[in-house]
């Protein structure tokens, strides 16, 4: 389970992506859907709270998830320029999340995505107080558990790209809400109260980075679906012979790309009239490898001068 963390994954298909994108947008916008999942972007919007408050130096005293959708960081002293940071961050938090997300997808690190959501788990499950957040974060982290422990390489994709899009979006909503209704908003009084902004402002300044935010990340995944068919495409090695494809992953991928290349080592009559091992040039490069490409030049030339 944990030799999965580092694997690298190709987007997926921009049919795929935008429905899963989609139904993203239908979680987040449909009135019974958003009962349930509305707790897992509380639980991104306290965990933003409790992170920053961490590192300002502030002791979390208590963090709660409520039924209604909502909840609160007790963190001591509540005073001071890193609570207010600790403050600000909790509406942009799940938006921040979602762009580090799309940027982890572009670079094929979907596992990653899942992996980082079940450490965040972990971490709330220390740090929340009450029974039903427990419940909450307990329900999800172990969800999410099986997806990483159970299901294909395929569904995992799939799940990643759903978590980024869920956490764009529904950082979105949560922002125009509280723009909308300034007067309510606890941590856009805390601010105003420390500072010569008044409440709407800083619902303001949440809305317009959850929106950069979505648009951003939404660029990226894009970006990554694009990349990724052009990259599928396209050959991966070439030289005496092409190998088209996805890149080759772990040592028997390896072992394949080394009998796949041996062919390329060809024999060519020097002027003394001797046969002399060459080696064809390879052009391209095999992602994922690592070194693996250098090791592939190295078998070469020793099978070459075995010859």
């Amino acid at each position: 389970m944990l030799s999965t963390i580092g694997r690298i994954d190709t987007p997926l298909p921009a049919a795929e992506a935008v429905v899963i994108g989609l139904l993203a947008f239908i979680v987040v916008n449909g009135r019974m859907l958003w009962k349930v999942t509305t707790h897992a972007e509380t639980v991104l919007h306290e965990s933003a709270h409790a992170l920053t408050g961490i590192a300002a130096g502030r002791r979390i005293g208590s963090v709660n998830i409520d039924k209604n959708g909502g909840g609160s960081t007790v963190m001591v002293p509540a005073s001071g320029f890193g609570f207010g940071v600790a403050a600000f961050v909790g509406y942009i938090g799940p938006s921040v999340a979602g762009l580090i997300a799309a940027e982890l997808i572009s670079a094929g690190r979907m596992v990653a995505v899942l992996w980082l959501g079940l450490l965040l788990f972990a971490f709330m499950v220390l740090l929340v107080s009450n029974f039903f957040g427990a419940i909450v974060v307990l329900t999800y982290g172990v969800l999410l558990y099986l997806i990483v422990r159970y299901t294909t390489a395929g569904v995992q994709v799939a799940v990643a790209y759903g978590v980024t899009w869920f956490l764009l979006l529904s950082g979105t909503k949560v922002a125009f809400a509280a723009a909308s209704r300034p007067d309510g908003v606890t941590d856009a009084g805390i601010l105003a109260g420390m500072t010569f902004l008044w409440r709407s402002a800083w619902c303001f300044l949440w809305l317009v980075g959850a929106i950069a935010a979505l648009m951003i990340g939404a660029a990226i995944l894009i970006r990554a679906l694009a990349e990724g068919w052009n990259h599928a495409h396209e050959p991966r090695a070439a030289g005496v012979m092409m190998i088209w494809g996805p890149p080759p992953r772990g040592k028997a991928d390896v072992a394949v790309c080394l009998e796949l290349l041996r062919p390329a080592a060809v024999r060519q009559r020097t002027e003394a009239g001797k046969d002399k091992p060459h080696r064809a040039t390879v052009a391209g490069r095999c992602p994922a490898f690592g070194g693996a490409a250098a090791r592939v030049h190295e078998r070469l030339a020793h099978d070459d001068q075995a010859d």
